[in-house]
């Protein structure tokens, strides 16, 4: 058989069958490594890193500041299986910065789709804005000084900055501590800024955490101060304006507490998360604290002891905790880097029904002498939230160690992510008004996903002008949706959204047809691929024997959607330019498979 099209060619390479093993598999993790130099041959030291998608590929790229060194910041962009193309540098403005770090933040701030990085030199009053041109490279930045104090001085102190749509105008703006003020800055939608607020906090803020953790829709901020007795996080509700409050404080027992965000619940609202790791003596002992966000803006707790620690990677401006569900149970965990006696490792807090709600896994590292904060992505395209970090002994022995997730795909996004860096990706069902063809049998099962440069809290599945489901399938800057609902036969019109936690809205509009597939079986057992468009919208059926369990279809080797009890498939597929590989697996329900599959050709 041979499928011709526009932009792919398609060509039959075999059909088999056997048996296919399902054994749940448990958290793994597969490391790799990339020498992380720049391009003027300086190995990279730093204190902080960030992930961004900066060239618009669908792959997360890594920020670094410079560590010891106080004038500049390092750009590596993600090859797509977890290593990393030699670090681009980029210079401070003028007069450079005081100490070795200075806060990022990133987003769109002048409106043209690409994500843009403001960074706040730290003991100064400037920020420095450079606009990203879309392919991995920034403009020379523009100094935007703004004019607010700490003990009498205008200056950023050392503390994180925040981006965010505070005001529901379109446009993004920042939050970030001067001392003991909390300052709000208006986004002029440009790339410059106004100071509108400052807000006095008990003693000095020492980070700036922004979400939605009342599930209003509106972006909400929290501050964290470390005094008198021990750490504080306290909220401020956000009202659409620039008005906040009234407050919340959330108090911890102990000093040093690290703290972080993270949907742990998955009931729509930004929970916080902190981490004490302890005394090595044994003094003090370490505790996991979730504070969870509800929406009448009331918080219910929960508080395990933990076994001392070590030393918490990251130095603070950037997060220090990643949360997302590694483990592949459909509950949420979170993740941080410690230093335990010169043993580098990562612990993972994995989500669990019981009354501890936690229960601890660690992963090894590579043995360095320090380490950044780890940084959480797609990073090899496979829809399974992977951890990155940066570790060194010196400039000529650094390195970006990537840890992939290896564990098998279940409950993670049935569809990939969009190949760029904020969109909706639709797998399920086919488009009619783009394809012409690819008709659903009910129940219709629908699949998408979402990425954003700000941090998605849901999405949501309208059809022929009704709301019929809302998920929260939300780690980072990526979503994704699954349900399967009954139709009666004939034409409808659909609408997929995604809502960030500031409420910056995404919206994706598809119409689809019930009724009897036009995608006939094999006269044989096996599997008989349709068709596959220029879109690369594919359909596929199959015969078997015994019952149907499901259909597959995997590009290069990882698998991109699965559709159960059917045998018909049809879904979108999103390929990069060159060679690839598709594969159609159909099993019946004593684990006997039939595959079909064909190389494809993507030219443009």
């Amino acid at each position: 058989m041979l499928i011709r099209r526009n932009l792919l060619i398609a060509l039959l390479c075999g059909i088999t069958s056997g048996a296919l093993s399902m054994a749940q598999v448990a958290v793994k993790f597969t490391p790799v490594k990339s020498n992380n130099v720049s391009t003027l041959n300086s190995g990279q030291r730093p204190y902080n890193i960030y992930t961004a998608d900066l060239n618009n590929d669908g792959i997360p790229d890594l920020i670094q500041d410079a560590g010891d060194s106080l004038d500049r910041f390092a750009v590596s962009i993600g090859n797509g299986d977890g290593t990393f193309k030699p670090a681009v540098t980029y210079s401070y403005p003028a007069g450079g910065t005081s100490t070795p770090t200075a806060a990022m933040a990133f987003g769109d701030f002048n409106g043209d789709g690409k994500v843009d990085l403001v960074v706040a030199i730290i003991g100064t009053g400037a920020m420095a804005m450079y606009f990203g041109n879309g392919d991995g490279t920034f403009q020379a930045p523009k100094t935007n000084i703004v004019d607010f104090y700490y003990s009498g001085l205008a200056v950023w102190a050392n503390s994180s900055i925040v981006a965010g749509d505070f005001n529901a105008d379109g446009k993004l703006d920042l939050a970030g501590a001067s001392g003991e003020y909390l300052n709000i800055l208006e986004g002029n939608g440009d790339g410059t800024f106004l100071d509108i607020s400052k807000l006095l906090a008990p003693s000095t803020i020492t980070r700036v955490l922004t979400g939605d953790f009342n599930r209003d829709g509106h972006a909400d901020l929290s501050y964290v101060t470390d005094c008198c007795p021990g750490t504080s996080v306290t909220v401020l509700w956000g009202h659409g304006t620039f008005g906040f409050g009234p407050l919340h404080t959330i108090s911890f027992d102990v000093p040093g507490v690290i703290t972080g965000t993270g949907d742990m619940d998955g009931d729509g609202s930004t929970d916080i998360i902190g981490v004490s790791p302890g005394m090595s003596n044994g003094s003090t002992a370490g505790l996991v604290k979730v504070a969870f966000g509800h929406s009448d803006g009331s918080f219910t707790f929960d508080q395990s002891a933990l076994p001392y620690l070590g030393t918490i990677e990251g130095q603070g401006l950037a997060p220090q905790i990643v949360a997302a569900d590694f483990n592949d149970d459909g509950r949420m965990d979170f993740a941080l880097a410690s230093d335990k006696a010169g043993t580098k490792s990562l612990n993972f807090f994995l989500g669990t029904s019981g009354a501890d709600h936690f229960t601890t896994e660690t992963v090894n590292l590579a043995q360095y002498l320090q380490q950044s904060n780890p940084v959480l992505g797609v990073f090899n395209r496979d829809s399974k939230p992977d951890v990155a970090l940066a570790q060194f002994d010196n400039a000529a022995d650094t390195v970006i160690t990537t840890e992939l997730n290896s564990s098998a795909n279940g409950t993670w996004s049935n569809c990939p992510y969009p190949l760029r860096g904020r969109g909706i990706a639709l797998c399920s069902p086919l488009n009619f008004s783009l394809t012409g063809f690819g008709s659903a049998n009910s129940p219709v099962d629908f699949s998408a996903a979402a990425v954003s440069f700000g941090q998605i809290r849901k999405m949501e599945l309208w059809v022929d002008g009704k709301k019929l489901v809302q998920q929260h399938h939300v780690w980072g800057n990526n979503a994704f949706l699954h349900y399967t609902p009954t139709f009666a036969e004939g034409h409808h019109n659909g609408a997929v959204f995604a809502a960030d936690t500031d409420g910056t809205l995404q919206k994706l509009t598809f119409d689809f047809n019930v009724g009897a597939p036009n995608c006939d079986p094999p006269a044989t057992e096996g599997v008989q691929i349709c068709s596959l468009s220029s879109n690369q919208d594919l359909t596929a059926s199959a015969r078997v024997s015994g019952t149907i369990a499901r259909m597959e279809l995997w590009a290069d080797g990882a698998k991109a959607y699965t559709a159960k009890s059917t045998n018909y498939l049809a879904a979108r597929i999103s390929l990069t330019k060159g060679l690839h590989k598709l594969t159609v697996v159909a099993a019946n329900t004593a684990g006997v498979t039939w595959k079909q599959s064909v190389g494809v050709i993507v030219s443009q």
